[in-house]
């Protein structure tokens, strides 16, 4: 994805994020459902911020626009003021540089880059995506689409007959990762929060939706009978084969953590 970016737009950006705290942040969202829902906000210097409360997401619902795709103290973005809104779209070709080969005037095309929100906007040739038709459909592919590829197809190595799990499923690139999963053959479970978002993706494919304004995806039960010591293990798994057992059967092996839990 970012071999189509321009240089320009990374360093705004505040650089590239390291694949280990990119992992760091992924297994906090996987660790930490009760931020279902939450924005996981992945720095370049390594911390992670959730954009849970209503300040915060009052204050990033505009997060580019905002100047919050910069990197640097709220006095350090400041300084980029004024600045060209506008990371994507789409339109014809008004005009070619002279060197330019293969584009032609009146083609419509897409680009990627700082300025989208204007009548006029130069960029270089190499960033201008040659499309069928000028469809507003094209802009949403472009950031959100390409998100989705790279995270299923060349990060996840997705492949045919699994299950693929789609959070926010929903947005932008929810709603690409879903269509890009199911079109590889895989069933799709998808997590939303509202019936309108629920009914979109069902009409979209997806196997099994979970709103979770309707239906808790937190409560993962545990069986209330007690297995305390190695001893145990037997009799534990004897009563999850009794098909007796309500929930996860949990044998505690040390008898002092059990005792320090029910004090």
């Amino acid at each position: 994805m970012t071999e189509i970016l321009s240089s320009q737009f990374i360093e705004y950006m505040g650089g590239y994020v390291s694949m280990d705290t990119l992992i760091q942040g992924a297994f906090e969202l996987i660790n930490d459902v009760s931020k279902v829902g939450s924005c996981l906000y992945i720095k370049n210097s390594g911390g992670l911020e959730y954009r849970s409360t209503p300040t915060k997401e009052a204050k990033y619902l505009v997060n580019f626009t905002s100047g919050g795709y910069f990197g640097g103290s709220e006095q350090e973005i400041s300084t980029r003021l004024p600045f060209d809104a506008g990371l994507e779209g789409v339109g014809l070709i008004a005009a070619v540089g002279d060197d330019v080969k293969n584009l032609e005037v009146g083609t419509p095309a897409a680009i990627m880059n700082f300025g989208a929100y204007a009548e006029f906007i130069m960029v270089p040739a190499e960033l201008v995506f040659p499309v069928a038709r000028p469809d507003p459909e094209v802009v949403a592919m472009l950031i959100s689409g390409l998100t989705a590829s790279v995270a299923l197809e060349k990060a996840a190595q997705m492949e045919s007959g699994k299950t693929v799990l789609v959070t926010a499923a929903a947005g932008g690139t929810g709603q690409f990762a879903v269509q890009v999963a199911k079109l590889a053959g895989n069933k799709v479970v998808a997590t939303c929060g509202g019936k309108d978002k629920a009914t979109l993706l069902r009409d979209l494919g997806v196997d099994r939706v979970i709103d979770y304004k309707e239906e808790s995806i937190e409560n993962v039960a545990i069986d209330p009978k007690s297995f305390v010591g190695v001893q145990s293990v037997a009799d534990a798994v004897e009563y999850l084969h009794s098909g007796k057992s309500v929930g996860k059967v949990i044998v505690c092996i040390d008898p002092n953590f059990s005792q320090q839990a029910t004090n």
